[in-house]
């Protein structure tokens, strides 16, 4: 039996990130398996074929074996254990369950596994005291409330359609690939959400986490199109402004879901449909500003994207 758990302290003397050049104590436990050797092999993300380490584990009392990892640099990584047996026997790999980063793990022999995750930061950050003690209340932006008297939506988006009613249950509608091809809309905005600043007090929240408020194509908002423009259907920037104004006089806090790992196709930053202007976008020409931040393996059809999640061009 192998006993591993990224959430206990008896197995990882520090839950959650580390600071770059700290050094991390893991323990794991092997009863019942004739083991020969216990190794941790660790890899910056990306870089498991070309980077990878193996740090050899002690063995200590009742079966437990302790080793120490220090990441020299920060960034994302990605850890699991190797477990050597009988001479002649494909050794025996312990690492997190499929698509779980953390608690306990599962034994295999097959090489190809999950790994654990572990996030290494560059500095650690003192926060500040309303962040430690505030009670926040997540805002999916659009589903919360229009502000608008009549209930009419701000600048409706092309190919996109709006509820009647807010009754009206979720819907996407999407064709024969999964894709979607029609967002659907609440119109909420953030007048909506400065209306209900009084409710949100008698809650006791005293923090907003805003879902993202970008200009973007989608009713959630991740694929960012432009980092510089309040999506109008939200509202202008002036109204950003006063409606931050209204919740610091409040007493409360605004935190904002910045996507920054990834940008919408439909971008200026991407511009797969050439539907801006300036045509700046990686796909308008090699020569964009913006080419670099793409990794493109056949230009401009073939493309690196969020979880693989690529729209093709038709």
């Amino acid at each position: 039996m192998i006993f591993y758990n990224s959430f206990n302290r008896d197995c990882r003397d520090a839950v959650g990130a580390i600071v770059a050049g700290q050094t991390l104590t893991l323990r794991i436990q092997v009863t019942d398996l004739p083991v020969q050797n216990v190794a941790i092999e660790i890899f910056p993300d990306g870089e498991q074929a070309t980077n990878t380490q193996r740090v050899r584990m002690q063995p200590q009392a009742d079966n437990w074996y302790v080793g120490k990892v220090t990441p020299p640099s920060a960034g994302l990584y990605f850890y699991r254990f190797i477990v050597d047996t009988d001479p002649g026997q494909q050794a025996i790999y312990y690492a997190s369950k499929y698509k779980v980063y953390g608690g306990t793990g599962e034994a295999t022999r097959d090489s190809n596994t999950s790994c654990y995750q572990l996030t290494v930061l560059s500095k650690e950050e003192t926060l500040p005291d309303w962040y430690r003690h505030a009670i926040f209340y997540h805002i999916f932006v659009d589903r919360f409330n229009n502000g608008n008297a009549d209930g009419h939506v701000n600048n409706p988006k092309p190919n996109s359609f709006i509820y009647g009613t807010h009754n009206d249950l979720p819907y996407y509608v999407k064709d024969a690939n999964g894709q979607i091809v029609r967002w659907d809309f609440y119109g909420g905005n953030l007048l909506g959400i400065e209306q209900k600043l009084p409710y949100l007090q008698e809650l006791g929240v005293t923090a907003l986490f805003l879902s993202p408020i970008f200009a973007a194509r989608s009713n959630h908002r991740y694929d960012t199109a432009d980092y510089e423009k309040i999506d109008s259907m939200l509202g202008s920037l002036a109204d950003f402004d006063h409606f931050l104004t209204a919740v610091h006089a409040a007493g409360m806090h605004v935190i904002l879901d910045g996507v920054f790992n990834h940008v919408g196709a439909d971008s200026k930053y991407f511009d797969l449909y050439h539907s801006f202007e300036p045509r700046e976008g990686a796909t308008d020409s090699p020569s964009s500003p913006y080419y670099d931040w793409f990794t493109f393996t056949q230009y401009p059809n073939k493309y690196g994207a969020w979880w693989g999640w690529a729209i093709c061009r038709r």
